[in-house]
């Protein structure tokens, strides 16, 4: 069966926002690492590497967190 890869990537940029909703400092590699093992779960994909070339279309288009709470610190 053939997994339709619009519709992965549509669940998974679902599950991006919703684990961002949930957990806002989550920082974006564990965010990831859910979202991941979330894909693998439910996206009945074959093996890891396409659900990590999806999660990385998603991940990329986010701005990494890491550097904008460091310089609301200072």
């Amino acid at each position: 069966m053939a997994t339709d890869k619009e519709l992965i990537k549509e669940a998974g940029q679902e599950l991006w926002n919703t684990v961002k909703k949930l957990r806002p400092g989550l920082p974006k590699e564990a965010r990831s690492q859910l979202v991941l093992k979330a894909l693998l779960t439910i996206g009945d994909l074959p093996d890891q590497l396409q659900a990590s070339m999806v999660l990385g279309k998603i991940a990329d288009q986010e701005p990494d967190e890491a550097p904008e709470k460091e310089g609301a610190k200072s």
